[in-house]
């Protein structure tokens, strides 16, 4: 590797790790799962195991501990679990720039694809934004990437399979959503490798099943035997029995063989034409109006999965992330000429079709908006090595012309930096950053309060991470919205909690979510009236605590008309 390459390299891996931890230089953490996450973490450290039943929102999480056993690894003390539960993800998260180099060097045997790719990996939105949380997501991402490049080199140094094995074991353990990517990426992978081919290669065939019947059983094997709740979770919204669903696979790839052993029979090969410039220029040009109807749709209906419908204003503030998107579907034809190029395309069908089926038949459970993370890679090497082919189309090929391509790429590449967290109004008015007044808060009530905690969700996983007091995250929306105390009460009296079935004895209130109450995170965030607020200074509430920023309240039951 040239010296020039190897600081640049850097420079991105600190810009990405510079962006990741941006919102901890403005909030205490960062993520409004945080405070479960770093509940699970200390419980982890101090009795050695996740001890069940769990009673946060998230209860499957402790079935996936990948992320908490490497916070347990760097802490011992409260204070240095709630620092490397906050800096982990997001550190890992930045490395994933080193991989997706190291594919555009593969792919393409030049450095300049592979930094644009990184560069592009490094800022964009999707990845910064949702990579920046303290999350196994944020970690799954990594070992989704870095599987797939091991994948990749396996099929030319089949010892890399002695570590492809370990990594994908731990992304089983870490993060569900990831590891059913992987699957059904390499699968995508495998399928469309043989399809093009007239013959098989019959020992890297053999490798590559091998090692995803090994993945596909190892998946299967920990989500029915074992993560029981995600398992029964999902079988209920595919109305399929755990045999069923696997009985589903088993058939899918008898159909993927017998296509396979049809299209052979057929004397045909796939050869692609080089693109021209006039077609690439234009497919980019519908590409973009393309992308702006569906962002139309979004802002006039919902994001697919959820009930948010973006501001109108996101249709400029997304401009500078369309483009690398418009220069993919542009240039992904060149990728063709590439020695792994299927493995490329088959990465983007296989995200895309699950997008596509995702929004159309499972939006609960292949989350359509979650698709955008996982997309990033391979939209950044298609762009990557689209804008280098496009750009000796136009006939650039002096060092001053070349000069100039290198700036509009930086300049794009500051674009999307700047636009890597979206206000919160383009947000759906969620708030995802957790305050020191609020963690207080949360403390204070861990001494004094003995009962169920109404809040939003974002202070619900605070108050039962650093509090250790059961909350109502979207069980109680009522109890918080509400005008008066009369129109929430009846609902009050029991509240079918994540700890249970409960009476509301607490409630904690902050400025934040004043503005903008998290009750669903895949809902708009709900402005409390000037009502709803005032109720917390009338009776039966009583303050407890008040920090300027965050508020505690007893419920005094005993001031309460009884019928």
């Amino acid at each position: 590797m040239r010296k020039s390459t190897g600081f640049a390299l850097l420079s991105i891996f600190l810009i990405a790790l510079f962006l990741r931890f941006l919102p901890l230089t403005r909030h205490l953490f960062w993520g409004a799962d945080f405070g479960e996450y770093y509940f699970l973490t200390r419980d982890l450290v101090s009795n050695g195991h996740l001890a069940l039943p769990y009673y946060g929102w998230g209860f499957t999480y402790p079935y996936f501990p990948g992320m908490f056993i490497l916070g347990g690894i760097l802490g011992s003390t409260s204070a240095s679990i709630s620092v490397s539960t906050a800096l982990i993800p997001a550190f890992l998260a930045a490395f994933t720039v080193f991989p997706i180099f190291l594919m555009g060097r593969e792919l393409y045997h030049e450095d300049a694809p592979g930094l644009i790719a990184a560069g592009i990996s490094a800022v964009a939105l999707p990845a910064v934004y949702v990579t920046s949380h303290a999350m196994p997501g944020s970690i799954g991402e990594l070992l989704f990437i870095f599987c797939i490049f091991l994948f990749w080199k396996a099929h030319t140094k089949p010892k890399t399979y002695y570590l492809l094995y370990p990594a994908s074991l731990a992304l089983v353990i870490t993060h569900h959503l990831s590891a059913y990517f992987l699957i059904i990426v390499l699968v995508t992978a495998i399928f469309l490798r043989e399809f093009v081919s007239k013959k098989s290669d019959v020992e890297k065939l053999r490798r590559s099943v091998v090692f995803v019947t090994f993945l596909v059983f190892m998946n299967f094997l920990y989500w029915i035997a074992y993560a029981t709740p995600f398992r029964d979770v999902i079988l209920s919204k595919v109305y399929l029995s755990w045999w069923g669903v696997i009985l589903a696979f088993v058939l899918l790839m008898v159909v993927l063989f017998a296509i396979i052993k049809l299209r052979r029979r057929i004397d045909w090969g796939y050869r692609p034409e080089y693109p021209r410039l006039k077609d690439r220029l234009s497919l980019m040009v519908v590409s973009f109006i393309g992308i702006y109807v569906i962002m139309a749709i979004i802002i006039l209906v919902a994001i697919p999965g959820t009930t948010v419908a973006l501001d109108a204003s996101a249709a400029i503030f997304f401009t500078p992330l369309m483009i690398p998107i418009a220069v993919a579907m542009a240039g992904r034809r060149f990728s063709d000429f590439a020695r792994k190029g299927y493995d490329l395309t088959s990465w983007f069908i296989a995200i895309l079709g699950s997008l596509v089926l995702g929004t159309l038949f499972a939006s609960d459970v292949i989350v359509p908006y979650r698709h955008m993370q996982y997309m990033i890679a391979p939209m950044a090497l298609v762009a990557g090595f689209g804008i280098t082919r496009m750009s000796g189309l136009f006939g650039v090929t002096k060092k001053k012309g070349k000069v100039m391509v290198g700036a509009l790429v930086i300049a794009l590449l500051v674009a999307l930096a700047s636009t890597s967290y979206p206000p919160r109004k383009i947000l759906a008015g969620h708030q995802e950053g957790i305050e020191a007044e609020l963690v207080s808060c949360a403390q204070f009530s861990g001494l004094y309060a003995d009962g169920l905690i109404v809040s939003d969700h974002r202070a619900s996983t605070i108050i039962f991470g650093f509090g250790e007091r059961n909350a109502t995250w979207d069980t109680a929306p009522d109890s918080l919205l509400a005008d008066t105390f009369e129109d929430a009460v009846t609902e009050m009296r029991e509240v079918n909690s994540p700890s249970g079935k409960k009476r509301v004895d607490y409630a904690v209130l902050d400025k934040d979510m004043e503005i903008g109450a998290m009750i669903y995170p895949w809902d708009p965030a709900h402005v409390m009236s000037t009502e709803a607020i005032e109720k917390f200074d009338k009776s039966p509430y009583m303050k407890l605590y008040d920090n300027g920023y965050s508020r505690l309240y007893y419920v005094n039951w005993g001031l309460v008309q009884t019928g």
